[in-house]
């Protein structure tokens, strides 16, 4: 996997209750999958559509549960590779959906196997995934971030430039 230095908030990837499919996610696994969630032990990977012949499109770093209006929610923070920021920034992949593991290494209880990024979630109440990154992050403390100003050139003038080298024609020198 390539890596990244961007990481998600959090993020919502299922809700108890029936999904959209007619399967039903139960609390105990929510709070199973939040409580036992350990990246260290197991660390699950983001697949594309649940395909795990695919490159894994990145990591679920730790994870967390949340009652909210009376409904157990598991939440997420994500490490994207590249090629699911494209996704993104193309309008694709927006959704998360659980892979489970029931009975984890014989302790009776379910952890958080992988996840899939699909456009078609069973699970009703998932955030969209969005993906930006903070300016901050690429400042060092105590100073202002600076972003270059691009250099204008027509072709015009780079084929003028013929001979003298490919950076003479960028720069204009």
């Amino acid at each position: 996997m390539e890596y990244s230095p961007i990481a998600t908030g959090w993020v919502c990837v299922a809700t108890e209750g029936t999904t959209i499919d007619g399967r039903k996610i139960e609390r105990c696994w929510i709070i199973d999958l939040a409580e036992t969630y350990n990246p260290k032990l197991y660390t699950a990977l983001i697949w594309e559509e649940h395909n795990r012949d695919l490159d894994n499109l990145g990591e679920v770093l730790e994870a967390r549960c949340e009652n909210s209006e009376g409904l157990m929610k598991l939440y997420v923070r994500l490490r994207p590779t590249s090629k699911l920021m494209s996704y993104n920034e193309r309008g694709q992949k927006l959704f998360c959906s659980i892979e489970v593991e029931d009975d984890f290494r014989d302790s009776g209880r379910f952890y958080l196997g992988g996840l899939a990024v699909t456009d078609s979630p069973a699970s009703i109440g998932t955030d969209r995934l969005k993906f930006s990154v903070n300016k901050r992050y690429f400042a060092r403390k105590g100073s202002k971030t600076r972003i270059s100003n691009p250099i204008a050139f027509s072709l015009a003038d780079s084929l003028s430039m013929a001979g003298k080298g490919w950076v003479s024609a960028i720069s204009g020198n």
